[in-house]
């Protein structure tokens, strides 16, 4: 049984409701939305993919304090969600501020959800308020069901927005420094998160510490590896007993939030980004990092992030070794995705090539060698380990990333930072703005759970495949 649900929406989409919702003239407006879902375990997320303003004139009473609009429009948008698997939203504003639900909302809401629960049973909708300094809040329908409180409302900008502010728990001990550096304000939204981290070796570990530490409240950490140990030199607190038991990544993660004692809650998911039963856990997160070092999981996780309208915070650490037993090159770049804007392969941090021999080395080793014979991947190398302090660093970096779009304390503009990083080798700190312009997924941005699963059929051939591994009749330019 769903005992939380959450809405997820970009910035462009909660301007595109401010706008019709506060026309100026102080009375009530409404609109609709048709959400993407992904449903997991006790918990639920609507995402918005499409908007349905309802006109002024149509309404048949536009008050300050009341509005009764006619649900002819619902019926086809009912037809559209059933179609492709989408849920309802109801929007209406109250220009006077009531933090509130009033009886009226109550009629209206009971009306309009006793159909909309039977045409689209067993699927959370939700009926949002938005208020004039663009706060709401709202409700979720299942069924016939009492309505339960949304659990978070969240804007995914340049800005990071969650509404309403509270925390699922009491602020624990040791989250005092948080709230004297960032504010109580902080520590109630990181205690009311729940984040996705995708990796939980050298800078995934390092995440996860810092996130708990930080107080949030809740963490999902995905990683199909164990313990070895050749990397008990960069995977913060793991020991040479978790190499010797050979003991998973996540595994140690969650030892270590049990251990700290913040009652930060960890869900250890010790599997592939390439299983979709991994892929639902994570799009749940309202957030997503990215720790790993694969092309091929980068680019499922910028799909992640944008079918389910996740912020999604994306590290990379490089050494590059000359020929002599020199240095060349040490830094690391952090990236901050928006769904439906520029992605990583549009940004160019992506190599396709790396990507395709990615792709055959899982799918067929055999034309994976013969295209290196013919010289056709340039430059595809393995995983290479990196030292604990450049990893200590990219981390540091990525999370106070996070924290400065959760809570804002730049003194320029967050859009000029979506591309965060340092050269320490020459001695450099840079930083490069978003593009201007939709990105190439802009069409998906909060599609949801979907068939194909993130729309590629390569999920549909692993589960259909007894070895468990995608057939290669699918080309990577599908990703």
């Amino acid at each position: 049984m769903t005992s939380t649900v959450s809405l997820w929406m970009t910035e462009p989409q909660a301007e595109v409701l401010r706008k019709h919702l506060f026309p100026d003239d102080g009375k009530e407006a409404a609109a609709v939305a048709l959400c993407g879902r992904v449903v997991n375990d006790a918990h639920a997320k609507l995402s918005i993919h499409h908007i349905e303003c309802i006109p002024y004139e149509e309404c048949l009473v536009r008050k300050p304090d009341r509005l009764v609009w006619p649900t002819d429009r619902v019926i086809p948008l009912l037809g559209r969600a059933e179609r492709e698997g989408l849920s309802l939203v109801k929007f209406h504003s109250h220009p006077g501020g009531t933090g509130e639900f009033s009886r009226a909302d109550d009629q209206a809401d009971s009306d309009l959800f006793d159909c909309v629960t039977a045409w689209l049973p067993g699927v959370p909708h939700a009926s949002v308020v938005m208020l004039p300094d663009r706060c709401m809040f709202g409700r979720a329908f299942i069924d016939q069901a009492s309505a339960m409180k949304l659990r978070i409302i969240g804007v995914v900008g340049d800005r990071i927005h969650v509404y309403p502010l509270f925390a699922s728990r009491s602020l624990g001990a040791g989250q005092e420094a948080t709230q004297q550096v960032f504010g109580e304000r902080t520590s109630r939204l990181l205690a009311a998160l729940r984040i996705a981290v995708v990796g939980a070796s050298g800078t995934g570990s390092l995440i996860i510490e810092q996130l708990i530490r930080s107080g949030v409240g809740e963490l999902i950490a995905v990683d199909d590896d164990v313990v070895l140990e050749r990397n008990l030199n960069r995977i913060v607190n793991a020991t040479a007993d978790d190499a010797k038991a050979r003991r998973t990544k996540v595994e140690v993660a969650a030892r270590t939030a049990v251990m700290v004692g913040m009652g930060t809650k960890i869900t250890p998911l010790p599997m592939s980004l390439l299983d979709p039963d991994a892929v639902r856990q994570v799009a749940v997160a309202d957030m997503l990092f990215g720790c790993v070092d694969t092309t091929l999981a980068r680019t499922i996780m910028n799909r992640i992030a944008t079918f389910h309208t996740q912020p999604y915070f994306d590290l990379g650490v490089r050494i590059d070794a000359d020929e002599m037993g020199g240095i060349e090159y040490v830094g690391g770049v952090v990236h901050y995705l928006q769904p439906g804007l520029s992605t990583l392969q549009s940004r160019g941090a992506i190599d396709g090539e790396r990507l395709r021999a990615e792709w055959l080395a899982l799918t067929d080793p055999a034309s994976l060698e013969r295209l290196r014979g013919e010289g056709y991947l340039r430059g595809f190398v393995n995983q290479r380990p990196v030292v604990m302090p450049l990893n200590m660093h990219i981390a540091g970096l990525a999370v106070l990333e996070f924290l400065a779009r959760l809570h804002g304390f730049r003194i320029v503009a967050d859009s000029e930072f979506a591309v965060h990083g340092t050269a320490l080798s020459h001695g450099l700190m840079f930083n490069q703005s978003e593009p201007e312009g939709i990105g190439p997924f802009a069409s998906d941005v909060g599609r949801g759970q979907c068939t194909p699963l993130l729309g590629l059929p390569v999920f549909e051939a692993w589960l259909g495949n007894d070895s468990r591994k995608p057939l290669v009749n699918y080309r990577v330019a599908q990703l």
